[in-house]
């Protein structure tokens, strides 16, 4: 259940977050994040967390899988609400974290490859391999979304509202 939910989420993710989908298809974007929202909080984290208890690399690594999943779920959930009372700020924050932490397995493999490769033992090379993208990926979302940084591009002010309409109606031509 866990590799068909994530072979799901994580390209659906990466769909919804295209400007070109959330622009023309609203409504498939809607629909979309629904199911989506779906398979994460009822199929993939559940399964992930169920998982993480038979980890190589012992409690080290299910603590790892737990936070994980932990994070994907809390974003989830706020990432609706906030969807839900139309605060599109929160809501693509909360997304970046949600796919962020779903991007995890990918980055966590090849970073298995290149330990192997570089002759690490097998246990400490899995529990770097993992905890390493969970805390970089959390990172990377919270940057990537973080209102310092819009603020800093340019010479602009971006409040709340002026983020919104973009998100919304997209930039004055």
């Amino acid at each position: 259940m866990h590799v068909v939910a994530a072979a799901f989420a994580l390209p659906a993710c990466i769909a919804l977050v295209l400007h070109s989908v959330q622009r023309r298809f609203p409504r498939v974007h809607r629909w979309l994040g629904r199911l989506t929202g779906a398979v994460v909080l009822l199929a993939l984290v559940p399964s992930g967390g169920y998982l993480a208890f038979w980890a190589k690399g012992g409690a080290p690594s299910t603590a790892g899988f737990l936070s994980s999943g932990g994070i994907a779920a809390f974003a989830m959930v706020q990432g609706v609400r906030a969807a839900r009372a139309r605060d599109y700020v929160v809501h693509r924050r909360c997304m970046a974290h949600v796919l962020a932490q779903l991007s995890v397995a990918v980055t966590s493999r090849a970073m298995l490859v290149l330990f192997d490769f570089a002759g690490v033992g097998p246990e400490p090379a899995y529990i770097a391999a993992l905890w390493v993208p969970v805390i970089a990926s959390a990172l990377a979302a919270e940057l990537a979304t973080s209102p310092i940084r819009r603020r800093t591009r340019g010479n602009r002010r971006n409040d709340d509202a002026d983020r919104v309409h973009l998100l919304v109606r997209g930039p004055a031509r």
